[in-house]
């Protein structure tokens, strides 16, 4: 999980031990965790990274572990939803959860993409296959919220 993120050794003038500073190539939080290591480093005049770097490794699997729910979950609605539309007879009730089931699985290919994009490396491979799970998500849901409105009306 913690891959992204690269390191290295600095003195911490406060400890003796030398402490872990964050660089900025994490792609998600790169600009935003050097702007926050600015302004502790400006507000406390120290150079001890410790708390910054618990916090940040703290954001970072925090949204891994939010983003996975939500595939899982995604994923379930979809799965649900899906034999739900298989033992509906009724045509309209059954484009209704069509519907649903792509809303469901455009948010769960986009989730995936975002994990894929930001939260590793980025290597050239990993982007494509991010930005490609990304685009048949927007697909999904832009065609899924089409259908939803289409077969909402009809009723």
């Amino acid at each position: 999980m913690i891959r992204s993120l690269s390191t290295r050794r600095v003195a911490c003038p406060d400890l003796s031990m030398p402490v872990l500073r964050v660089a900025s190539t994490c792609r998600l939080f790169g600009s935003a965790a050097t702007a926050f290591v600015v302004q502790f480093q400006k507000r406390t005049g120290r150079n001890c990274m410790r708390p910054v770097l618990k916090e940040l490794l703290f954001l970072i699997n925090f949204l891994t572990y939010l983003l996975a729910a939500l595939i899982v979950l995604s994923s379930i609605s979809s799965a649900v939803f899906s034999i739900r539309y298989r033992r509906a007879t009724d045509a309209r009730l059954r484009g209704l959860f069509a519907a649903r089931m792509n809303i469901s699985m455009g948010l769960m290919l986009i989730f995936i993409a975002l994990i894929q994009m930001f939260l590793f490396s980025g290597s050239t491979m990993r982007v494509i296959v991010g930005a490609v799970f990304l685009l048949l998500g927007l697909f999904n849901l832009f065609s899924g919220i089409r259908n939803h409105a289409f077969f909402k009306q009809r009723g």
